[in-house]
C-alpha cells in the first residue's frame, strides 16, 4: 500500500513539474545556432514566449546595437543581415513575462558565429546573347566576368578563349585576357561573304588564378549566321532561242541558249551558264518552250538573278503541244559554282478550269531572288482544286535547293501593294508576302 501512495505521489510531482514547465516563459537565439559557420547574407531570428510577453527587446552584434534592423512580431524579431568574413557575437535581452510566478524578468541569451567567405569563382555574362551575323559583316561581343569570393578579393587577370566557330566565321582576337583590375573584353567575330546560313554555339572558356587555385567558367552562346534581308526582285527572261547570247548584270557570266541534245540533255534547248575565263564548268539548265492560252503563245526562257550569282531557267513540261492538264512548267535555278545543288519547283502556267468549261486565267511563272540570291520565289498560277486565290508563291533557300513553304494569294503581282521579302529575326529568319491588303508569312529555318 506505501509502495502504491509512493507511485502516486511521484506521477502527480511529474505532472506538476510538466504544468510548471508548460506555464514558464522561453526567450533566446533562435538563428544562427552558436558556433556556427555561415555564408553572408543571414537570417537572424530571435524567440519569446508567451506571445506579447516581452519589452524593452535589445540585440548587440559585437557590441553595436542592431535592434533598429529587426521587424519585430508577436512571438519573434527578424532581420537579414549581410556581414563581410568573420567572427561574431550576437547578444539579445529583453524583460519577458512569465505566467508560472506571474511577473517579469530580465531574460539573455548569446550566439556565437563565423562568416566564411564563399569559395572563389567566376561568371560570365556574354553580349549580345544570342549572336546574329549576315554575311561579310563583322560583330562585336563584349564578355563580361564576375569575380565572388576569393577571386574577388584577390583578383587576378582572367584568360578568354573562343572555341567552335562555324568555318566562316573568324574572331579577332580569338583570345584574349581581361586584367585583373578590369571586368570586360570586346571580341569581333567576322563572317566571309560567301557565308551560308546557318546555325550552332560558340563556347567561351575563362580561367583564373585564386586563393583555392585555378578555377575556370564557360559560357555557350547560340550564333546563327543569318541570310541578308531585303526583297524580292524579279529576274527576267533574257534569252529563249538558239544561239542568244546575254551577259550577267555583274559581266562575270554568260549564257548562252544551244540545242539541249548538243550539250547531253533530253530536252529541245539547254541553257549554258558559263564564268568568265572558264574557272569552273558551266552549269547547263534543260528547258523547252511552253504555252499558256494560245497555241502560238510560246513561253519560256532562262536568265540571270539580279546579284549575278544565280541563274534559272523556265521550262514547259509538255512541248509541241497545248496546255496540259497536269502541272505546265517546272522553274529549274541553281547558283553559279560548282557542285552547286539545284531547285527544282513544278508550277502552273494556266489556272485549271471547271471541269468542262475553257480556262480563262493564265500566269507565266516567274524567278524573283533577293538582292544576295540566296533565297528564290517562284510565282505561279494555282490550281484551282488547291484553293480560291489565283496565285502561289513558293519560297526555296538556294543553299540547299529546299522548298521552304508555299503562301496563296489572289492579287495581281504586277499591281501597286504586293511585296515579297526576307526578314531577320534574332532566332530565324522568315519570309514576309503582302498581297489582297493582308501580310502572310513562313520560317526560314
Amino acid at each position: 500500500m506505501l509502495r502504491l501512495h509512493t507511485r502516486w505521489l511521484t506521477a502527480f510531482s511529474l505532472f506538476l513539474l510538466v504544468a510548471a514547465l508548460t506555464g514558464c516563459s522561453s526567450f533566446g537565439v533562435h538563428s544562427p545556432s552558436g558556433s556556427s559557420s555561415v555564408l553572408s547574407p543571414i537570417n537572424v531570428e530571435v524567440r519569446w514566449s508567451p506571445t506579447n510577453g516581452e519589452r524593452d527587446l535589445k540585440i548587440l552584434l559585437n557590441s553595436a546595437d542592431i535592434t533598429a534592423q529587426f521587424i519585430h512580431s508577436a512571438r519573434e524579431a527578424k532581420a537579414q543581415l549581410t556581414l563581410p568574413p568573420g567572427s561574431y557575437t550576437l547578444e539579445a535581452s529583453a524583460i519577458v513575462y512569465d505566467p508560472l510566478y506571474r511577473k517579469e524578468s530580465l531574460r539573455r541569451d548569446t550566439a556565437m558565429f563565423t562568416v566564411t567567405p564563399p569559395a572563389s569563382q567566376i561568371a560570365l555574362t556574354v553580349i549580345p546573347n544570342p549572336i546574329m551575323l549576315l554575311p561579310g559583316t563583322s560583330q562585336t561581343i563584349d564578355v563580361n566576368v564576375t569575380r565572388a569570393g576569393g577571386a574577388a578579393a584577390s583578383p587576378e587577370p582572367v584568360r578568354i578563349t573562343l572555341s567552335d566557330l562555324p568555318a566562316a566565321v573568324t574572331a579577332t582576337p580569338p583570345n584574349t585576357t581581361i586584367a585583373a583590375n578590369d571586368s570586360a573584353a570586346s571580341i569581333t567575330l567576322t563572317t566571309s561573304a560567301q557565308a551560308q546560313a546557318a546555325g550552332g554555339r560558340v563556347v567561351i572558356d575563362a580561367d583564373t588564378n585564386s586563393p583555392a587555385g585555378t578555377i575556370t567558367a564557360q559560357e555557350r552562346v547560340a550564333l546563327r549566321i543569318a541570310r541578308r534581308p531585303g526583297d524580292f526582285q524579279i529576274a527576267r527572261i533574257s534569252a529563249s532561242n538558239t544561239g542568244t547570247r546575254v551577259t550577267s548584270p555583274d559581266q562575270r557570266y554568260v549564257l548562252e541558249i544551244v540545242p539541249g541534245g548538243g550539250i547531253g540533255l533530253a530536252t529541245a534547248l539547254g541553257a549554258r551558264f558559263k564564268p568568265a575565263g572558264n574557272t569552273i564548268p558551266p552549269l547547263d539548265l534543260g528547258f523547252n518552250m511552253g504555252r499558256l492560252l494560245s497555241l502560238t503563245q510560246s513561253y519560256g526562257g532562262a536568265g540571270f538573278c539580279g546579284g549575278s550569282t544565280a541563274g534559272f531557267a523556265v521550262s514547259g513540261v509538255n512541248p509541241g503541244s497545248g496546255v496540259v492538264a497536269g502541272t505546265d512548267f517546272v522553274v529549274f535555278a541553281s547558283r553559279l559554282q560548282a557542285n552547286a545543288p539545284q531547285a527544282r519547283i513544278e508550277a502552273w502556267g494556266v489556272r485549271p478550269p471547271v471541269l468542262g468549261q475553257p480556262a480563262s486565267y493564265a500566269f507565266g511563272p516567274q524567278a524573283w531572288f533577293t538582292s544576295d540570291c540566296s533565297m528564290l520565289m517562284v510565282l505561279s498560277a494555282q490550281s484551282a482544286q488547291s484553293g480560291v486565290e489565283r496565285h502561289l508563291a513558293t519560297f526555296v533557300d538556294m543553299a540547299s535547293g529546299a522548298t521552304v513553304c508555299s503562301l496563296a494569294f489572289d492579287q495581281d503581282p504586277s499591281v501597286a501593294g504586293f511585296r515579297a521579302r526576307l526578314v531577320n529575326t534574332p532566332s530565324e529568319d522568315r519570309v514576309e508576302l503582302t498581297a489582297d491588303n493582308t501580310t502572310r508569312t513562313c520560317s526560314v529555318h
